[in-house]
């Protein structure tokens, strides 16, 4: 994951005036293959994630785009599985990007923006997943990135509730720790329990640390040791974490992890300020989660036949990586303002909502939009298979959606609505 941070907005992290983006904590290598539609965008001099939802046009966060950001700033890369690998993959600049013309900083709300490419990719799109899509809390959402590791600075300040900025100023907010009676013995552990799963040995630098220790000449393995062995060769507590800083900043590889839907109630309850734009994934009991350099990224979770991955959040904001819930962009609430831009994207296949009063029966209104020819759609019936029934008003047809393909059905509604109601629709 890249090193890269983007001086816009604060996300992940304590406040320091600049954005803490997300990255993946604790997750595991992924194979780009599996994610075709991923990208990585460098916008300058940040880095985010984004998704391809069509040939010449990606998907991500609108803090990923500082204010006179030019767009031939902004390169875009798919089907890579490390970053370095610069033989491989694809790239794109930027013919233009565009932020949510709503896009507000605090509190994040509408934090969404399009790329338009200056040439299409040949990656596979991924659909976008309509309001009709409705996930359960605690259903396993998967997130995609290449950012940081941990926050361990973050993390540091959190606990010991330091004044001074560890992300921009570490030395001073070690010093302030110190001065403030904090050990450096608990210094240390404190930022490798970041993401160190209540185990200092399992945090992003340990080996690091243990690495350095024996290039000194030197042995150790508690935290304890590893201070006094840099300590016996003239270094200190702002070394080791510095190192371990360094070591939780990212990764070049690919990686991804997987998220339980929150429950929206207790992630407000920790945010206070969200809006129906946004919803939350991940969990404060277990340092799993998107952090520094994952922002603008895709959050998917797989269809109701399990045959394809469908987008349901872009990256967006959260407090220090791991340590409580990540809040994300709902895409359902964008696909109008998506189609503005862009010709024929592909959403999960059949239903989208909008306006419009249909018989009772049909659980809920819309005048229903459709990458398929045959629009528009003005009702549909779901049933748990994922299986689903469509009218439309203008000739009065019903249509049937068996999970993959869509075929008309003779007969008059009613005579349809019988069977639907007796098939548990």
């Amino acid at each position: 994951m890249k090193l890269i941070k983007l001086a816009v907005v604060t996300l992940l992290g304590i406040s320091t005036g600049h954005a803490n983006d997300f990255t993946i904590v604790n997750g595991t290598a992924a194979e780009a293959k599996n994610y075709p539609w991923f990208v990585t965008v460098i916008a300058g001099n940040g880095q985010c994630g984004g998704s391809v939802i069509h040939p010449n046009w990606v998907l991500t966060a609108a803090h990923c785009f500082s204010a006179g950001l030019q767009p031939s700033d902004v390169v875009v890369t798919a089907g890579r599985q490390r970053l370095s690998e610069t033989n491989t993959g694809e790239q794109s600049t930027a013919k233009r990007y565009i932020v949510h013309p709503d896009y507000n900083k605090s509190p994040n709300d509408n934090d969404v923006a399009l790329i338009e490419l200056t040439s299409p990719l040949t990656a596979t799109v991924v659909k976008l997943s309509p309001p009709a899509n409705t996930v359960a809390d605690g259903v396993p959402l998967r997130a995609v990135g290449r950012g940081g590791l941990a926050a361990p600075g973050g993390y540091l300040q959190k606990q010991y509730g330091l004044r001074t900025s560890c992300s921009d100023d570490l030395a001073g907010c070690i010093n302030e720790a110190s001065t403030a009676g904090v050990a450096d013995v608990d210094i240390a552990t404190t930022m490798l329990l970041a993401n160190g799963w209540n185990d200092p040995a399992k945090g992003v630098g340990y080996s690091q640390l243990i690495d350095n220790v024996h290039s000194l000449g030197l042995s150790a393995t508690a935290v304890q040791e590893i201070v006094a062995a840099y300590k016996s060769k003239g270094l200190g507590i702002v070394d080791i974490a510095t190192t371990i800083v360094d070591a939780a900043a990212g990764s070049d590889e690919l990686r991804e992890v997987s998220l339980p839907l929150a429950n929206f109630s207790a992630c407000q309850g920790v945010y206070g300020n969200l809006t129906d734009n946004m919803f939350c994934a991940g969990s404060p009991s277990a340092p799993l989660d998107t952090c520094q350099g994952d922002s603008g990224g895709p959050l998917v979770v797989r269809n109701a036949q399990n045959s394809d991955w469908l987008q349901v959040g872009v990256v967006s904001f959260g407090v220090t990586c791991a340590t409580s819930y990540g809040v994300y962009s709902k895409v359902s609430n964008y696909l109008d303002w998506v189609s503005q831009y862009v010709p024929g994207y592909e959403a999960d296949r059949v239903f989208m909502w909008a306006e419009a009063a249909v018989p009772s029966l049909f659980k809920s209104a819309g005048n229903e939009r459709s990458t398929d020819s045959i629009a528009p759609y003005h009702a549909r019936i779901y049933n748990a298979s994922g299986k689903a029934l469509a009218y439309t008003a203008n000739d009065r047809k019903v249509w049937y959606y068996d999970g993959a393909n869509i075929y008309p059905l003779d007969g008059t509604v009613s005579d349809w609505l019988v069977q639907a109601k007796a098939a548990g629709y």
